[in-house]
């Protein structure tokens, strides 16, 4: 799995349609039984405990919808069945993350390891891990993705694992910039010396980076399938990561306009956000940015939130709360 089919999955889910949520959960079960993909449409349900060949399968924030999978030959000094499942969360029409998995369906007849391999290549940010027949290791890339008509930053959190007999795990997390508070930007912004010039990222970087390494531990966990462990208890949601807005926090709204009104503190002076809810957690919001004065971007932020409001929904008004330190 690269990063690049990662990139493929969002562009993918970009029209998403959502009517398949209302899909009705199933038993917790293994979505490979006898190496064989068990009968699931897309929007499936992905149920806590579920597992595939027998790896758990990280439960994520509040759990995963199937979007598709595929199986294949790695062909070696062993020819191992692998397979790839592709998952999603989302909420309303926003992206909150995918989760692909890769693993063996089945243990190869030697006990030859692994060569090659994803912890070979080169990465953004953080790089961890050992080479060798049995090799790990954890990287955390940043990237922009086309949603649409538009590019979106994606944290890309990938943990591997690759031992022998034809033993192989490779996850990975995309989580949606956004939703963080991190909208209009590219890799660039996130190099070294953008980092230095920007403590609110270097931190979010660094808080990113110590829960992937936990993710990491979690994983390993995982690919020692070990009876009766629950590998991912303990680990956090990465929802812990979302910025907390108090001036919002007795009042409930989508996920996209919260991490909206975080990124106000990367905009520019006479930059303004206006909103209003819209019920069952959703908000109809506007914005504008690096306005001639804050009365003009007041006034264009109320007319983009007003245009095409739902006649439900109170009257817009403009965020005058704390900017997120």
């Amino acid at each position: 799995m690269s990063n690049g089919m990662a990139a493929r999955t969002l562009r993918a889910l970009a029209g998403t349609c959502l009517s398949w949520l209302l899909a009705v959960p199933a038993l917790a079960a293994d979505l490979y039984p006898d190496g064989v993909l068990r009968e699931m449409a897309r929007g499936h349900r992905i149920e806590a405990g579920d597992t595939m060949a027998g790896y758990p399968i990280f439960p994520g924030h509040d759990g995963w919808f199937f979007e598709d999978a595929k199986s294949d030959l790695a062909i070696g000094p062993n020819v191992v069945r692998m397979a790839t499942v592709r998952m999603t969360t989302l909420a309303g029409n926003t992206i909150v993350a995918v989760h692909n998995m890769s693993a063996n369906l089945a243990p190869a007849f030697s006990n030859a390891g692994w060569s090659g391999g994803p912890c070979r290549l080169p990465h953004n940010y953080l790089k961890t891990g050992r080479n060798g027949t049995a090799e790990t290791c954890l990287f955390i890339d940043v990237v922009n993705i086309n949603l649409g008509n538009r590019a979106v930053l994606f944290f890309m959190i990938s943990a591997n694992q690759a031992g022998l007999r034809g033993s192989y795990l490779h996850t990975v997390v995309g989580l949606n910039g956004e939703i963080f508070g991190f909208r209009d930007m590219g890799p660039g912004d996130w190099n070294e010396a953008a980092l230095k010039a920007n403590p609110r990222r270097k931190a979010f970087l660094d808080r990113l980076t110590q829960w992937a390494l936990q993710y990491e531990q979690a994983v390993d966990k995982a690919f020692r399938k070990e009876p009766g462990v629950d590998a991912y208890a303990g680990l956090p949601s990465f929802m812990t990561l979302a910025p907390v807005i108090e001036d919002l926090r007795d009042e409930t709204h989508s996920l996209s306009f919260l991490g909206a009104v975080a990124d106000l503190s990367n905009k520019p002076d006479h930059s303004a956000i206006a909103y209003t809810p819209t019920g069952k957690g959703q908000t109809r919001w506007g914005n504008a940015w690096a306005q001639p004065t804050p009365a003009d971007a007041a006034d264009r932020a109320l007319a983009a939130c007003e245009r095409d409001r739902p006649s439900s929904a109170p009257p817009c008004k403009v965020y005058a709360g704390k900017r997120v330190p």
